[in-house]
């Protein structure tokens, strides 16, 4: 967590605003991704975080930042997910409820198993395009060298 924490701040000091980052992952990735976007203590919140077929780890330890709140989240999970049990995504998306998200979109796929499906990338994608719009053609030049 720490390491991925670490390039979210390198990135912001490099001059990209927090509200154009979005961190992502795909089951453990899925879990790394929402604990480190939404227990971040900052001014600042990012501009989303996506978990695939994740939960949140040591459920009893978390606490929602007040960045963290302010931060879009999106979470999918396949209802057939036999490793990640759609249970568990549940659980972490009542957690998050109950902690004052302010932004939490749950999705669930039919029949799909510990995998990642067309229309789960559709909703990715989607969600995608609604934080990250484009840059209005002055910021373009101000973005920092990738």
């Amino acid at each position: 967590m720490a390491m991925v924490r670490g390039i979210i701040e390198e990135e912001i000091a490099s001059g990209m605003p927090a509200n154009r980052i979005v961190v992502t992952g795909f089951s453990q990735g899925g879990a790394l991704s929402l604990w480190t976007a939404l227990t971040r203590e900052s001014e600042e919140s990012l501009a989303g975080v996506v978990c695939m077929s994740g939960y949140l780890p040591k459920a009893s330890s978390f606490a929602l930042s007040p960045a963290g709140a302010q931060t879009k989240t999106l979470m999918c999970h396949g209802e057939d997910d036999p490793l990640v049990l759609l249970q568990f995504g549940k659980a972490s998306e009542a957690l998050l409820q109950e902690q004052g998200i302010q932004d939490l979109t749950f999705k669930s796929y039919p029949g799909l198993v510990h995998s990642i499906n067309e229309e789960e990338l559709d909703d990715v994608g989607a969600f995608l395009a609604e934080v990250l719009p484009p840059l209005a053609p002055e910021d373009a030049s101000a973005e920092p060298e990738l």
